[in-house]
């Protein structure tokens, strides 16, 4: 993985992916954006430390992502919409537990489950860290995203306990988008199926956005950083 700078959406475009949601080729076959597409500097390694604060905001030195390290580290953006029950979440109230933000849609053959198991993998394996960590997952599908079809989505991933799946107008989640810097696109030639940038966001415990893992990440890489995410 590596380190980003620039500014937050430039930040998330030089590790994303967009995914082919409708494409039959597997999810490790996107090409990432580049430095020339995104304007951000994505030099660096995996494994860069980060300076981690505490919940108050003290410094409390160093901590090493298994995630790409996000270059100057900044608390996560806005995130405020309703989930499928219509209760608001908001990422602000989360503060003092790790969390996992992630762009999905119900009817995603191929990337979003993926990403629904992998979360599941790396929470059930980080132990206490992992019940701990909020995961929330934010539609880029406004009209086929309906209660129904999201509840019948997370009940056949096995991770309808733990994932808050918010949905909204297309207004309020473009907004959403914009903030997190994530991209989506319909193919003009297939018209009920949506590419988007396939990022999952590490954010600490102090509401930092500290990291982030590509499509096709390891759980387990996850799973050991989640225990981080808590402490800092």
């Amino acid at each position: 993985m590596r380190s980003l700078s620039a500014g937050c959406a430039a930040l998330a475009a030089a590790l994303a992916l967009l995914a082919g949601c409708a494409s039959d080729d597997p999810p490790d076959a996107a090409a990432p954006a580049t430095a020339a597409t995104t304007g951000a500097d994505t030099a660096g390694r995996a494994g860069t430390d980060h300076v981690a604060t505490d919940h108050d905001g003290h410094a409390i030195g160093p901590v090493t992502y298994e995630g790409g390290t996000i270059s100057p580290v900044r608390q996560a953006p806005p995130l405020k919409l309703r989930d499928i029950d219509g209760r608001m979440v908001d990422i602000r109230d989360l503060r003092g537990a790790p969390v996992l933000v992630t762009f999905v849609y119900a009817n995603c053959p191929d990337v979003c489950p993926l990403i629904m198991n992998s979360l599941a993998e790396a929470r059930r394996d980080a132990g206490k860290a992992g019940r701990a960590t909020r995961v929330i997952a934010v539609s880029v599908d406004p009209a086929g995203d309906t209660p129904a079809v999201v509840r019948r989505f997370l009940d056949q991933r096995g991770v309808a306990g733990f994932v808050d799946y918010l949905i909204g107008s297309r207004p309020a989640l473009e907004r959403t988008w914009a903030d997190w810097g994530v991209a989506t696109d319909v193919p003009t030639d297939d018209p009920e199926l949506i590419e988007h940038t396939s990022l999952i966001y590490g954010v600490s415990a102090s509401g930092e956005l500290v990291t982030a893992y590509p499509v096709g990440f390891e759980s387990a890489a996850v799973a050991r950083d989640l225990p981080r995410l808590a402490a800092s």
